[in-house]
């Protein structure tokens, strides 16, 4: 016989127990739920509607008249919800246009210097939390017609193997622009190498500024393992990446990628993992890269998982550092790593800026050619194939349309260079503007201005914040004029360059001007950084033996002390002076 059901009394009293009441959440049920956003998302949208509050106060204004507008700058701007009530203007059609003029006038291209199509487009999706067909074609049609705005898009190259050879070879080879901290010289390669195999965004790996203390790459997120091979073992590792775009919940659900030493240092990304590992003391029981090489697989089993120490589990790995203030437990900030890495690019000659994204577009291009389309979308994690066929393919086709046509078999070494950030290159290129350019910016309108406004304040015995904050308007401004003006000087330098090779009918070289004195003087001093330099840029295959010795001289560089650089043979031994006769103490 079977089970009788419950009845609905029954039913009712099991709900009751449990914490049901009929019709407590009616009210709240019939509200129709919308569409759920990242917090990225509403905060561009936050701060859309920001600007629609100011805009709403401005007409305000413009309506009290020109005597209230001296006012205004006391007055706190208008709250959302009173901008969006009922007595606020009706957002139609010809609204909508004004408080898009109103925006774009506020506005500055990063292209040109008018701002583009799509950054309005997307200006009014955050606006709208959806934007309409009626006011897409508003905002392409009448406003580029009128010259408010320009329809212009980033050129599309893409960062390839070539880029990442020379790259390497400018960051250890050639002298830094600006000294940073020896853990840099770790970190950036590595995290270069990560996002060329992974493919990943460059939110992924640096948060943002509003989960600054829990997204990043983090010890957690990487499971490293020893692999059994024919005469001993090799280390692989798996990434799982929490912080993809519109990923609504990051503590559960990851997007994993994996890869394995390689057997060329300049494409071994393992070596690098594990000397800020040691450093960092994160493996359990392995403090130390000799303790390491130590490790075997247990007889008849194929692998060696290793664990993190559980104090590092949410600790970055990639760590700001500071030559003051040394490595601290906070992540390397995202602007730092865009510094060093268009740093090197310029002193490799580039006057074109390589992007995350022209990495993971070629990547994206590489991974078409040789798996199917859903391996290739989950691996860069981009599920809308829509998509992927507007943001991840370069300017110029990948195909040999000609050979095609005349069935004769595909070369495409001239796509690759169409198609990459070869063509941006020009040996010798200037990284900086010359000291006579430079002088010449201190002449100015903008700067005067903005400096008198400082010398003002110091007269009128402003505030010191009120100061500080006057002078870091010059600097930015400043900042800001000398790009633009490296920009021009870079742009006339290449023309003059390309034009010169064409009058000596390229029989003539253009004079090296790479600056590498700084490097060799580390190297003799450091003779470990000498035989790193040599070692990090050869293509050839390793002996196991030489990996460790790399990996022991990457974990020496950036546990060492700096305050003193003493030559090689003169360091003191316990604290005095290593000549015999002398054991004097030394202090730093």
């Amino acid at each position: 016989m079977g089970r009788k059901a419950p009845t609905a009394i029954e039913l009712l009293k099991g709900a009751t127990v449990k914490g049901y009441q009929v019709g407590a959440h009616r009210k709240k049920d019939t509200i129709e739920q919308g569409r759920k956003y990242v917090k990225k998302t509403l905060r561009d949208q936050d701060w859309a509607l920001s600007r629609y509050a100011k805009w709403i106060e401005c007409l305000e204004i413009e309506k009290k008249g020109r005597e209230e507008e001296r006012k205004a700058e006391q007055v706190e701007s208008p709250e959302l919800e009173y901008c969006f009530s009922k007595g606020a203007p009706c957002l139609g059609l010809v609204t909508t246009k004004d408080f898009l003029r109103f925006h774009i006038a506020l506005s500055q291209g990063r292209i040109r210097d008018k701002t583009t199509v799509d950054s309005v487009n997307t200006f009014a999706e955050w606006f709208f939390a959806g934007f309409t067909r009626v006011t897409g074609t508003w905002v392409r049609t009448t406003l580029t017609e009128e010259h408010l705005i320009v329809n212009v898009k980033k050129p599309k190259h893409l960062f390839g193997r070539d880029d990442l050879i020379r790259f390497h070879i400018t960051f250890w080879t050639m002298d830094e622009e600006n000294f940073t901290h020896p853990r840099n010289k770790l970190q950036i390669p590595f995290i270069i190498h990560v996002f060329c195999w992974t493919g990943a965004r460059i939110g992924a790996f640096f948060p943002g500024c509003d989960n600054r203390n829990e997204a990043g790459l983090r010890y957690k997120d990487i499971e490293v393992v020893l692999l059994r091979t024919d005469d001993s073992w090799k280390v692989i590792y798996q990434i799982d990446q929490r912080w993809v775009k519109n990923n609504s919940d990051p503590e559960n659900i990851t997007y994993g990628a994996f890869t394995s030493q390689h057997a060329k240092l300049i494409f071994d990304d393992t070596q690098y993992l594990l000397a800020l590992t040691f450093a960092n003391k994160a493996f359990y029981d392995i403090d130390s890269p000799e303790k390491f090489w130590q490790l075997q697989i247990p007889k008849g089993e194929g692998a060696l998982i290793l664990r993190w120490n559980n104090a590092v589990q949410n600790l970055p790995i990639l760590r700001n550092a500071t030559l003051q203030d040394g490595v601290s437990e906070t992540p390397l900030p995202r602007l730092i790593f865009e510094c060093i890495v268009r740093s090197v690019m310029r002193m490799s000659g580039y006057f074109g800026h390589a992007t995350v994204h022209a990495i993971r577009r070629y990547l994206g291009k590489k991974l078409n050619e040789r798996y199917t389309e859903t391996k290739r979308l989950q691996h860069i994690t981009q599920n809308d194939p829509r998509v992927y066929g507007q943001s991840y393919t370069a300017n110029t086709s990948s195909c040999n349309g000609r050979q095609a046509f005349l069935d004769e078999a595909a070369q495409h070494d001239h796509i690759e260079y169409f198609q990459g950030f070869n063509k941006f290159r020009e040996k010798g290129l200037p990284y900086a503007l010359p000291a006579e350019k430079r002088a010449a910016l201190e002449n100015d309108l903008q700067i005067i201005e903005l400096q008198d406004r400082v010398q003002q304040l110091e007269m009128e015995g402003a505030s010191a914040e009120d100061i500080k904050g006057a002078r870091n308007k010059v600097r930015s401004c400043h900042h800001k004029l000398e790009r633009a003006a490296l920009r021009v000087f870079q742009n006339q330098w290449v023309k003059d360059q390309r034009d010169w090779k064409i009058r000596t009918r390229g029989r003539e070289q253009a004079e090296d001007l790479e600056s590498t004195e700084l490097v060799q003087i580390l190297s003799r001093i450091i003779p470990k950084r000498g035989r790193l330099t040599k070692m990090m840029l050869s293509d050839k295959v390793i002996l196991k033996q030489e990996r460790e010795q790399a990996i022991t001289d990457l974990y020496s560089v950036i546990t060492r002390d700096y305050t003193v650089l003493y030559r090689p043979g003169e360091e003191p031994i316990n604290g005095v002076c290593p000549v015999r006769s002398c054991c004097k103490k030394m202090e730093g």
